[in-house]
């Protein structure tokens, strides 16, 4: 079969999602969009100069939706207002229909129920987007606890306020996720204490952080003040012409104007851009350090040692030392708090380099790194490594550990006081160290003593 390829960038109805706290505009935004018509579950337009539709019912949500795919009506945007409310709406239906709250249904069962029927909205508004209508869905944000898999500690985030299961396939769905929040900082005051300041700038993020769920496709700035002017290139598809015409845009002089050049040929030749394609997923390190002190090779080596940083920050925060929560309030003795589990680190690095060969680190990493083909290649383990890996034992028969792990083991050894019945003698002995808790004393050159 003969394969269709289309180049270049598609034009395309957007599919969004406006979410953000209370009373910042999210609706008054939504509505700035190309003709829309406002679906309105929550009564929350009526402020706003636009046309509306009530709704107060899950099916005729899904109706009107419908509708409007057969008649647009001259509109160009639909907007949900809100979907949290729509969520609520789907809820009611759902419980008059099964004779009880989906909560209540066993096992989780009412998560999965929830979600299966949720999917008729989404499958609604792709309809609305085939038909050439744009979509948004407007929706409260909240706050909630997140735990990803690979930390020991949650932290507290904005998601939009849907279930569970609702959440994930809204968001796959969007191609464009904004958050919405007023600007504020933190600024100490004479008492010493942190206080918030501003609060009345109000912004809209478009990348995802830590801290909120956004995301888009369109190449956003992550931090944009809350206007719809700045969701233009949302609407408009960006031509070659219209990159090549930037470029000369940009150009303050002849010269910079010739190096804009060689972009401008790359645009112009399709076989060029063929080629660039190639590259994608390359990545470019900057670094101030000079080229004598510091060759590429060595500033990649430094730059994958980032890992190493991060777990330094993941033993301080969290895993080993755990220095939060501070329970400190004066500056000079969270300072010296600080200081301490910054010594406690730099005790524990050294004793994982002593450790090793009976860790599950890689004890012979030099003879590794020498042969690696290219720096840029992933970090290799040595032999010696992989048979721990592989065993769970090191080359003398002994079990591997975790630093963790093998701490637990040494905390076993204890010293005992011993009284000798009928005789004021009093002595103290230690327990017999393990052939494990023996090689780890020697590697670290000591001796237990009383």
């Amino acid at each position: 079969m003969a394969l269709k390829i289309e180049r270049g960038i598609q034009a395309s109805p957007v599919g969004a999602v406006i979410h953000g706290v209370e009373g910042i505009g999210k609706t008054t935004l939504a509505s700035q969009f190309p003709s829309p018509l406002i679906l309105d579950t929550e009564d929350g337009s009526k402020r706003i100069d636009c046309a509306r539709v009530r709704v107060t019912k899950w099916l005729d949500l899904l109706s009107a939706m419908l509708d409007l795919a057969g008649d647009p009506q001259g509109f160009k945007t639909v907007v949900i207002d809100s979907i949290d409310w729509a969520e609520m709406l789907l809820r009611a239906h759902l419980g008059a229909k099964l004779g009880k709250p989906v909560d209540e249904l066993p096992y989780g069962r009412g998560f999965g129920v929830l979600s299966e029927a949720f999917q008729q909205l989404i499958d609604a508004a792709d309809g609305l987007v085939s038909k050439g209508l744009n979509v948004v869905f407007v929706g409260h944000s909240e706050v909630k606890r997140c735990t990803p898999p690979d930390m020991d500690e949650g932290y507290d985030r904005y998601e939009i306020k849907l279930s569970k299961k609702v959440a994930p396939i809204v968001k796959e769905w969007a191609d464009l996720i904004l958050f919405t929040n007023y600007k504020t900082r933190l600024v100490e005051g004479a008492d010493g204490r942190k206080k918030g300041r501003g609060g009345k700038e109000r912004v809209m993020y478009a990348e995802r952080t830590a801290a909120w769920d956004a995301k888009n496709r369109f190449g956003l700035p992550a931090e944009m003040p809350m206007d719809i002017g700045q969701l233009e290139a949302v609407f408009k598809v960006q031509t070659r012409a219209d990159t090549i015409r930037g470029h000369i845009a940009a150009a303050t002089d002849v010269a910079q104007l010739g190096r804009f050049g060689d972009r401008i040929d790359q645009l112009v030749s399709e076989d060029k851009i063929t080629a660039e394609a190639s590259l994608d997923g390359i990545y470019v390190i900057r670094t101030s350090v000079t080229a004598k002190a510091m060759n590429a090779e060595r500033v990649v080596g430094a730059y994958k040692q980032l890992s190493r940083v991060e777990r330094a920050f993941r033993s301080l925060k969290t895993v080993d030392l755990k220095i939060r929560p501070i329970y400190h309030s004066l500056d000079d003795r969270i300072r010296a708090h600080v200081f301490l589990c910054m010594l406690a680190y730099y005790v524990e690095w050294h004793l994982r380099q002593k450790l090793a060969p009976i860790l599950f680190d890689d004890h012979e990493r030099a003879a590794a790194e020498r042969g690696r083909t290219s720096i840029v290649a992933r970090a290799p383990r040595s032999q010696a490594a992989l048979q721990k890996d592989e065993t769970r034992q090191t080359a003398g028969g002994l079990p591997v550990h975790s630093f963790r792990t093998l701490l637990t083991d040494l905390a076993t050894l204890a010293k005992n006081r011993v009284r000798v019945p009928g005789s004021p003698a009093e002595f103290d002995v230690l327990t017999q160290p393990t052939p494990l808790q023996k090689q780890a004393f020697d590697l670290l050159g000591l001796q237990p003593q009383l």
